[in-house]
């Protein structure tokens, strides 16, 4: 991922390190170490703020680097967050629920217990084709569940629609 940012950047990937380490450090007041010997939970965080830094700023991956991004909650939650489908990195995906909430309004359903995924539109209709289950088996992917935030923030659901449900007005 580093010498992708790095090409994109013109940073030398020993240099596109040491930026995004230094903007690491100042970010998280994390303290310094090297990949060869961090903890495995110090290399989560780094690999999810490199995520988050590309998400924003729309660094390209190649294919070989999207496809070794682990298929988790990070991932998940950057393509969910700035609409990139979870399978190819298509931008301008849609915010899909894993599961189906029918034809009915959407208003009325109570999205905090449902699992969500982003896709592009030719991902979205091969998952109608084959089914949900059949679908992330055959592409090794997690559907998540969102936070109470997550939902606002991603526009699925308000803060007054959540009290309204919890308050039995629905």
């Amino acid at each position: 991922m580093l010498n992708d940012m790095a090409l994109y950047t013109g940073y030398t990937p020993t240099e596109m390190e040491d930026e995004m380490k230094f903007l690491y450090y100042s970010h998280t007041g994390a303290e310094k170490f090297s990949m060869a010997d961090c903890s495995v939970n110090q290399a989560n965080k780094f690999l999810t703020f490199l995520l988050d830094f590309c998400f924003k700023l729309g660094v390209p991956f190649k294919t070989r680097t999207w496809d070794m991004i682990p298929d988790s909650y990070p991932k998940a939650m950057q393509c969910l967050r700035h609409r990139q489908c979870v399978i190819c990195g298509k931008l301008h995906s849609d915010i899909d629920h894993f599961t189906p909430v029918g034809r009915g309004s959407r208003k009325l359903v109570d999205h905090r217990k449902l699992y969500f995924e982003c896709l592009c539109r030719a991902h979205h209709q091969e998952r109608h084709q084959l089914g949900a289950k059949s679908f992330i088996e055959k592409y090794h992917i997690r559907p998540i569940k969102l936070s109470e935030d997550d939902l606002i923030a991603l526009h699925i659901m308000t803060r007054k629609r959540m009290d309204e449900i919890d308050e039995g007005m629905i």
